[in-house]
């Protein structure tokens, strides 16, 4: 289940007049609703390899409209994300909840895990007001098919007693999972290119309180930043999931990687390299020697293979003939880690992208 949706720049109760936005077929139309019929930016469902057993679960993912992401105002904010676009001025606990139930109502029968996101920071108090916050829970508690939750924030607004809040609204037997954005184990990469204002003495903080509170630790990883080639794009990934790995394991914490490739964003400094031609498409190919490498050093990890429907079909490709094949593979080996799900990709493309990267080191190539 998809739900587009049309970008809307600024949608605030007092400029609502004649705006429209889609979600699937139904046309809703904001003039005098007051919020109403607001609905969550996006939500999609798909399969993903559940860490406690390996097996295979129903996962939804919704991306509820908020007031924005703090860190994104003014000349601030990370220069791949063009989050802020789809903000909504005035949103309080009635339209979040109203966003959310209205997510729940449609959850497939089967649905174990679920990705409670927002545009910006879960626990931000300005952003997802506490009172929302422990009613979420309340809801998904309820929700018995369920047994993970995953919410992510910036590390400035995490802490243990807001984990705790959390966990003691879901039930015993639900896992609560807290995502950082942390993109890069490169620090200048992190901070000056992507400005995502991350110290690696934070990632640690955070990791800890994670172990403290018994959360599992869900790194973001981006896959070729802008500024970066395919070979370097390959590079920077391994490291930061080496990197990622290694502090888990040293710190203790439940942990699992989710590599986010990179797609084109409107309106950003990404969006800018992009149609100057500085910057060139990550090759799905890249996705699949990465998959393998994931595998072959047993990390958990995930790819999100979705644009959220925010790049305008400008996504991680290789050619017309093999771009779906290879999506529907990575999909696979998302629900079930196995590698063999690229048994039998074969493509005149994939000599074209062996050569981009023929000069990779020992230690970024796959070795399965």
């Amino acid at each position: 289940m998809d739900i587009n949706f049309t970008p809307v720049d600024t949608l605030q109760n007092d400029q609502t007049e004649g705006v429209q936005t889609t979600f699937g077929d139904t046309d809703i139309d904001f003039t005098d609703t007051e919020f109403d019929d607001l609905r969550a930016a996006f939500v999609t469902t798909n399969q993903i390899r559940y860490t406690h057993n390996g097996n295979a679960v129903t996962r939804v993912m919704a991306v509820l409209r908020t007031v924005g992401c703090a860190w994104d105002r003014g000349d601030s904010g990370c220069t791949m994300c063009d989050f802020k676009r789809y903000a909504v001025e005035g949103v309080g606990v009635v339209e979040l909840t109203r966003q959310l139930e209205s997510v729940v109502q449609n959850f497939p029968s089967n649905v174990a895990h679920f990705e409670l996101l927002t545009l910006g920071s879960f626990y931000h108090d300005l952003e997802v007001p506490r009172e929302f916050r422990e009613h979420a829970m309340d809801i998904l508690a309820g929700q018995s098919t369920i047994n993970s939750v995953l919410v992510e924030s910036r590390a400035e607004y995490i802490n243990f007693e807001r984990l705790m809040e959390s966990k003691a609204r879901l039930r015993g037997d639900q896992t609560l999972e807290l995502g950082l954005g942390v993109e890069s184990s490169n620090s200048k990469l992190r901070n000056k290119i992507l400005k995502k204002g991350l110290s690696e003495r934070a990632v640690r903080r955070v990791m800890e309180v994670c172990k403290k509170a018994g959360v599992r630790f869900v790194a973001y990883l981006l896959v070729k930043p802008h500024t970066l080639d395919e070979k370097d794009g390959i590079m920077d990934a391994v490291d930061s999931g080496n990197w990622i790995s290694n502090l888990a394991k040293t710190i203790g914490v439940e942990y699992r990687i989710a590599y986010e490739p990179v797609f084109i964003t409107q309106g950003t400094m990404l969006e800018q390299a992009f149609e100057e031609g500085s910057y060139q498409i990550l090759n799905l190919w890249s996705i699949v020697h990465l998959a393998k490498i994931s595998a072959d050093r047993h990390w958990p990890v995930f790819f999100g293979m979705s644009d959220e429907n925010l790049s305008y079909e400008r996504l991680p490709r290789s050619c017309p003939t093999c771009s779906e094949p290879i999506r529907d593979a990575i999909q696979r080996f998302n629900s079930s880690g196995d590698t063999s799900c690229f048994d039998g990709l074969n493509c005149v493309c994939q000599e074209d992208w062996l050569r981009t990267v023929e000069a990779l080191p020992s230690e970024y190539r796959a070795a399965i």
